[in-house]
């Protein structure tokens, strides 16, 4: 069964092959990387099984604009399962 905790440092090169691996290519790894440069990460978590991450979530900032208003959001992408473990 995963465990499912929030980020670290130490977990960055594990959480950029998991967005690899599940997205073959590296367009959602350079996502993920460019949200953390930003600041704009409000919640990533990870999910451990065996000691080894099989899975990324990230929940970022989101600003829509309106004619009337800015309105402060969540979005939440990417999320990412190493292929052995999706479905």
């Amino acid at each position: 069964m995963a465990v499912i905790r929030e980020e670290t440092p130490a977990d960055h090169d594990a959480i950029r092959k998991v967005s690899q691996l599940a997205f073959e290519g590296e367009a959602e790894a350079q996502l993920v990387d460019r949200l953390r440069s930003d600041g704009a990460v409000v919640v990533s978590l990870v999910a451990v099984e065996e000691r080894s991450i099989v899975g990324h979530i990230l929940f970022s900032d989101l600003l829509i604009e309106t004619e009337h208003a800015v309105l402060h959001a969540v979005s939440l992408a990417p999320m990412a399962v190493i292929p052995q473990c999706q479905r």
